[in-house]
């Protein structure tokens, strides 16, 4: 029996149409069919079923669909139930007093890094990554410090049909050139990303590791280039203390 053969094509349509609808926002029937080259009676049909279940609602000032906070609600709890969230987000707040700077927890999906707890630094100038965006993971140092766990074919599969994107002066623009750096990131132990997903922002992370030893989340702390650019001393001791709690949140 073919490994597809049970799906149910409804189903991954109604998926297909959700996860596009994450990616463009509120879009016209016709908008839909045309993106997933899928039928327009089609996507009427399962649109109509998930507005009916509250997962998607009509925008009143365009009429255009776009997706409900169901979504939000049901991601929220995920996060809600991880065993570990408490705990980490204790010490993710430790690690912002020490440091004032802004902490991130984050985890690796389909190549895409997904932030799930964070504590924000109380100064005007930072980075504002959201819980719960995904954020490209080959010029972010979480997503280089998760990307490193893997083996270098599964990074390139993963980045085989991706597009690099400048978004800051250093970012990473090919899939060798990724390589390279998660060599160096392994060799090390923690990730740097200095102003490669923007401009004037340093960020390092390192892996949290679970019994088994695999780094199944990245903690990470973000600031601005300027604030330590004649403090060498104070931007390791930032580095110290987040491998530090990194170890701690570690299960040996």
């Amino acid at each position: 029996m073919g490994e597809n053969t049970e799906l149910i094509q409804t189903v991954v349509k109604a998926v297909q149409i959700v996860e596009l609808l994450d990616r463009e926002g509120a879009m016209r029937i016709r908008e839909i069919a045309k993106s997933l080259k899928l039928g327009k009676s089609s996507v009427h049909r399962i649109v109509s079923t998930l507005k009916h279940t509250g997962w998607i609602i009509d925008n009143p000032a365009t009429g255009k669909a776009e997706l409900s906070y169901k979504l939000f609600s049901i991601g929220s709890n995920v996060v809600k139930r991880m065993s570990e969230r408490e705990v980490f987000h204790r010490h993710m707040e430790t690690l912002s007093d020490s440091t004032g700077e802004n902490v991130n927890l984050g985890v690796l999906f389909e190549g895409k890094v997904f932030h799930i707890d964070k504590v924000e630094s109380k100064s005007p100038i930072k980075v504002d990554a959201s819980v719960g965006t995904p954020t490209s993971s080959y010029n972010t140092a979480l997503g280089k410090v998760l990307l490193a766990e893997k083996s270098d074919a599964e990074v390139e599969d993963l980045f085989r049909d991706v597009k690099f994107v400048k978004t800051g002066k250093n970012t990473i623009l090919s899939t060798s050139a990724l390589l390279k750096e998660l060599e160096t990131v392994r060799n090390q132990g923690f990730a740097c990303d200095d102003e490669e997903y923007a401009e004037s922002m340093i960020c390092y992370a390192v892996p949290v590791r679970d019994a088994d030893g695999n780094a199944n989340y990245a903690l990470s702390v973000s600031f601005p280039k300027y604030r330590y650019d004649h403090k060498p001393e104070e931007k390791e001791a930032i580095l110290r203390l987040l491998i530090e709690t990194g170890k701690t949140l570690s299960r040996p």
